[in-house]
């Protein structure tokens, strides 16, 4: 190996992340969640972290009802993971909420913002699609006649409960 190449694990750290300090995960494909209360490795060389993340189907799912409970406007990356977790196509869920294909994409790449009937649209769809039993509709409908547009982009921060289970919430 070359000095500029090394192997990770013999240089790695381990750490624990908490409210002081979270993991950043960007595994999900949104930039802004956190985790608490996981075992995660630095390499003392170059920097690259990885974490141990239990029970990751679950930590999606939290991550999804965080987003559809948010009192804030959804983001494009937003509205992406929740269709990717419905998984529709661009064109498929374009299709659902009545704008095109090239409006979706632009939406989820940051370029036009998410208008307030499409996001309520958003995650009426979701909640009615996903099954969450923690995901009542009629609370959402409640609470959607009253959202706004407030800009968006929060921490989404997820942590593991005393029963194992992932929490997650907009922060």
């Amino acid at each position: 190996m070359t000095e500029l190449q090394h192997n990770c694990h013999d240089y790695r750290e381990m750490h624990e992340a908490s409210e002081a300090k979270p993991y950043h995960y960007v595994g999900s494909g949104l930039g802004n969640v956190y985790l608490v209360g996981i075992k995660y490795h630095v390499c003392k060389r170059c920097g690259s972290a990885a974490a141990d993340i239990p029970a990751l189907p679950e930590l999606l799912t939290a991550l999804a009802r965080a987003l559809v409970k948010k009192q804030s406007s959804l983001t494009g990356e937003e509205l992406r993971f929740l269709r990717k977790r419905l998984k529709f196509s661009g064109i498929e869920f374009s299709s659902m909420i009545d704008i095109s294909a090239e409006t979706l994409s632009r939406i989820e790449n940051g370029r036009y913002a998410v208008q307030l009937n499409t996001d309520k649209l958003v995650r009426f769809i979701y909640a009615s699609i996903a099954r969450d039993r923690f995901l009542n509709l009629e609370a959402i409908a409640k609470w959607s006649a009253e959202l706004r547009t407030i800009s968006g982009g929060e921490r989404i921060i997820a942590t593991r409960d005393a029963n194992d289970q992932w929490i997650a919430h907009a922060a």
